[in-house]
């Protein structure tokens, strides 16, 4: 495994007032709140999400990671969307490498009928 030589950190924030920005799934979508200081929390996975509907949204990027509802109300599962890249698992690969911004950026875990693709991208929360 080769050294990080040249690390970078960031400070991503962002301001939400009358807002939910991080609702917990599991406990009835109420927000995440940090115990001991009372603040709102808002995991990584919220940031990669914002960051992607901008990047979506502002910028015309292809994002691999998200929804596609069909005209019968069904939601695209990941092979499925696997399968708009290619037929076989390099030319997945190498098409979503080369379409996806948010895949560059964060890396993602692609399923396949019998295996997966798993990449750890450069931006990690």
């Amino acid at each position: 495994m080769s050294e990080i030589t040249q690390r970078r950190e960031i400070l991503f924030l962002y301001d939400v007032e009358n807002n939910n920005p991080n609702g917990d799934p599991n406990d009835e979508n109420k927000p995440r709140i940090d115990e001991e200081s009372g603040r709102n929390l808002v995991t990584d996975v919220r940031l990669k999400r914002t960051i992607r509907d901008y990047l979506k949204d502002y910028k015309n990027e292809n994002i691999f990671v998200r929804e596609i509802v069909f005209e019968d109300g069904t939601i695209q599962d990941g092979k499925t969307r696997a399968k708009d890249f290619g037929k076989n698992k390099k030319e997945i690969l190498d098409n979503v490498l080369k379409e996806c911004i948010d895949v560059r950026l964060f890396g993602a875990t692609i399923p396949l009928d019998k295996d997966s693709i798993t990449l750890t991208g450069p931006v990690q929360f």
